[in-house]
């Protein structure tokens, strides 16, 4: 009898495991991975490649990503000095391939992010403590020390303040002029660099005056005399106000000479008595209070020719 030919096409299936997965352009937050398509498609054409990730290798999330023939894929938003896992299935019409042998990624580490909460207390004349709260992130890499800068005019111009390396916190700024405003910045280190800097601006207060020079006597006679100084060449931060006049016959019990309020740097002593001998010193004054007095000046009153019988 005559045969009969028939033909029949075997259904299509899923497709094989693709291969050479691997890494590159790797990053402290991002890497990109490439592969190559799989051997057999399952007699279904690929439509798009399903790409997974895992921080523990057991559970397992999708990377999100528009379909795509494409066989690499850009991933982002990773964390620094942490390590992932990936793995990656095609997808034909059938469904899901098996996945690919996991390949595992340690990303970089990177600079810490910056400090915080940078703050200015116990402040005086001459000196501050800068304080701050440690980064959020130590970018992967402990942070070792942190570099602190001062500026003198403003930012325009910084220097390192020299201190031992240390990861505490704040720290203590003596030598400081009074009633003059600073700049500071404090940046955190690791083994990769520097972080971003965090600014903080101070003023010192103002102090006492220092002491007036150059106290001297002249015009003397049996009853008065004048006196004049120097003003301090620096006020303390805050205008002198007033000069403070003592007069002493020991040098022991002093008393202040009565007199207006005054900025100037002369006063006559009037109702002396003759042939005696006065010990003076004179003390600067402004808001915050009165300066150390000059060292004592001896004044000696001449003695009055006896009126004729």
């Amino acid at each position: 009898s005559p045969s009969i030919s028939i033909t029949a096409t075997t259904l299509a299936t899923i497709p094989t495991a693709i291969s050479d997965l691997q890494y590159s352009d790797l990053g402290a937050n991002g890497l990109k991975l490439s592969w190559s398509s799989p051997s057999y498609d399952g007699g279904s054409t690929v439509t798009d490649y399903k790409v997974e990730q895992s921080v523990d290798g057991t559970t397992w999330t999708t990377v999100q990503r528009t379909a795509s023939t494409n066989t690499n894929q850009v991933i982002a938003g990773l964390t620094p000095a942490k390590n992932y896992q990936y793995r990656v299935s095609a997808v034909n019409q059938i469904g899901l391939g098996p996945a690919s042998t996991a390949i595992s990624i340690t990303t970089l580490a990177t600079t810490p992010s910056s400090v915080r909460n940078v703050a200015v207390g116990q402040l005086t004349s001459s000196s501050l403590v800068l304080s701050w709260t440690v980064p959020v992130t130590d970018g992967g890499s402990q942070i070792t020390d942190y570099l602190i800068e001062q500026s003198n005019d403003g930012g325009a111009n910084w220097t390192q303040l020299s201190r031992s390396a240390s990861t505490l916190t704040s720290q203590s700024i003596t030598g400081l002029t009074p009633a003059s405003s600073y700049s500071f910045r404090v940046s955190a280190l690791n083994s990769v660099g520097l972080s971003n800097s965090q600014t903080i601006s101070a003023t010192t207060l103002a102090t006492k005056p220092n002491t007036p020079t150059d106290l001297v006597a002249s015009s003397i006679t049996s009853s008065s005399f004048q006196l004049n100084w120097t003003a301090p060449g620096f006020d303390g931060g805050s205008a002198i106000t007033d000069f403070k006049l003592e007069i002493s016959e020991d040098g022991t019990i002093w008393k202040n000479i009565s007199k207006s309020v005054s900025v100037n740097s002369n006063f006559t002593v009037t109702g002396l008595v003759p042939a005696k001998n006065y010990f003076v010193r004179v003390s600067a004054v402004n808001l915050i209070g009165q300066s150390t007095a000059t060292a004592e000046l001896v004044v000696t009153t001449p003695a009055t020719v006896p009126s004729q019988a």
